[in-house]
């Protein structure tokens, strides 16, 4: 039979522990049950001013008005009201901080169904770039993610023979039909790069946190429960 919850006026059913999911999770996450979000939680997020001001905090913090840092309601009670979606905030003098005297919303020259065309018409570009340039937009994304060059990956990648350095298998995994390339493993602590996993390796390494202790544990582990079939059954 469904119990209810344990908390006094809550009529849901208990999941867990005599407490709802909602208390549940509560509990869970913060070790209260008590609601821990504002009251004003989800209200300033669909206010039409919400994202300008998140972008003064965020680039203009020490050059705003203090009262408008830490409360959305101080800035959206005292600038104008929004003219529209596309408008972005402005000041009139750049050299005096962003204040009620010196700002002001003005409108984009460029229509919304511009801005979707070019953005459809980008995301094509580069598809089709990539696909073209496969080695040059390779190495920015090897470059940019661990410091190293497409040159790197190769030599690297013949040296192993393709192969991944913990199984000795080539990489299997496909995405849209493609086989994925095998992956550059690093410490996630220093930044250095490794050698070359295939994704399974790869997302096993990254399971155990690359704790070697716990790998070798759970090698131990599987090798002391290796047995002749049906051994080990009830």
């Amino acid at each position: 039979m469904t119990t209810k919850c344990n908390i006094i006026n809550c009529n849901n059913p208990s999941i867990a522990k005599d407490l709802c999911a909602m208390h549940y999770k509560r509990q869970y996450r913060h070790g209260s049950i008590e609601q821990t979000r504002p009251d004003d939680w989800g209200d300033r997020e669909k206010h039409p001013a919400y994202k300008a001001w998140c972008g003064l905090r965020r680039y203009h913090r020490l050059d705003m008005d203090p009262t408008w840092v830490d409360d959305f309601w101080i800035f959206a009670k005292v600038v104008p009201k929004k003219p529209s979606g596309e408008a972005r905030a402005f000041r009139t003098d750049k050299a005096r901080p962003w204040s009620v005297d010196n700002f002001y919303w003005k409108e984009s020259k460029v229509s919304s169904e511009y801005k979707q065309d070019r953005a459809e018409y980008m995301r094509r570009w580069m598809s089709k770039a990539r696909f073209v340039n496969k080695d040059y937009f390779k190495s920015a994304d090897l470059k940019k993610l661990y410091g190293i060059t497409i040159e790197w990956y190769k030599a690297q990648h013949d040296a192993q023979n393709g192969l991944c350095a913990i199984c000795s298998k080539p990489e299997t995994a496909k995405i849209r039909g493609n086989t994925l390339s095998l992956a550059v493993d690093h410490c996630h602590d220093t930044g250095d790069v490794r050698e070359l996993l295939c994704r399974a390796c790869n997302n096993a390494i990254g399971a155990l946190n690359h704790n070697p202790a716990t790998l070798r544990k759970a090698a131990d582990y599987l090798e002391s429960h290796t047995s002749a079939p049906g051994k080990n059954r009830a």
